[in-house]
């Protein structure tokens, strides 16, 4: 399968001791790539000012199949909204990154609070996001992000795909009819219409051998009674 690539950024602000706040997202960086995600990162984005623009570049220096913003701290939300709405076109998991203990110390920089400043403001925009978030002391909720980031990957070829059409309306029935502006609108792939004689000439310029491997391959596991 191919490997998953997200763009990476956590978020955050300079009110926290911004090193601790680097180490912490260091952290979750690790468990991300261990699990097989390649990320295109940028340093934790703190404030407003220069800090928005450098990582909005720094993101957008490779291809990549979503967006990881994972909320560190309580944050200053227009800093963060100058981010997210670059990318707004894309999908996004909105992670809360939960606390942990030092000692007998629970250490939790309101990554909830952020998270929740956050979502009602890229719901009204039209954000295509998953909300995700992990207990105190427990590892990230990796396995939802690769669900989503496959979901997405999948969403981004289709937008590139094509699909040949050999007929159509089959019997006049109203159920085997389409349109197929609004098919690339929401699932991406465009239309191209061939006719029988099209598929006849495609068909006969195949290897006789390669077809019988492909019905075999196609038919090994079918049940013919």
């Amino acid at each position: 399968m191919e490997k998953l690539k997200a763009a990476y950024v956590s978020f955050g602000t300079q009110y926290y001791v911004p090193e601790r706040l680097k180490e912490i997202s260091a952290g979750a960086e690790k468990q991300l790539t261990d699990n097989g995600i390649e990320l295109v990162r940028t340093d934790p984005v703190f404030g407003e000012g220069k800090e928005p623009e450098r990582a909005i570049k720094e993101l957008k220096s490779e291809e990549w199949d979503f967006l990881i913003a994972n909320v560190i701290n309580w944050t200053e939300v227009r800093g963060v909204t100058r981010v997210l709405l670059e990318f707004r076109d894309r999908p996004v998991v909105l992670y809360s990154y939960g606390g942990f203990t030092e000692g007998d110390t629970l250490i939790s920089p309101a990554a909830g609070a952020g998270t929740t400043a956050l979502r009602y403001p890229l719901e009204m925009w039209g954000f295509k996001f998953k909300y995700l978030f992990n207990g105190p002391d427990s590892p990230m909720d990796v396995e939802s992000i690769i669900k989503f980031g496959r979901a997405a990957q999948v969403m981004n070829k289709l937008r590139y795909s094509r699909i040949g059409m050999i007929g159509f309306n089959d019997m006049g029935l109203y159920t085997t009819g389409f349109n197929p502006t609004r098919l690339r609108d929401m699932i991406g792939p465009e239309v191209e219409s061939l006719d029988m004689l099209q598929l006849e000439r495609k068909i006969e310029r195949l290897d006789s051998g390669e077809i019988k491997k492909e019905i075999e391959k196609i038919t090994k596991d079918w049940s013919i009674l």
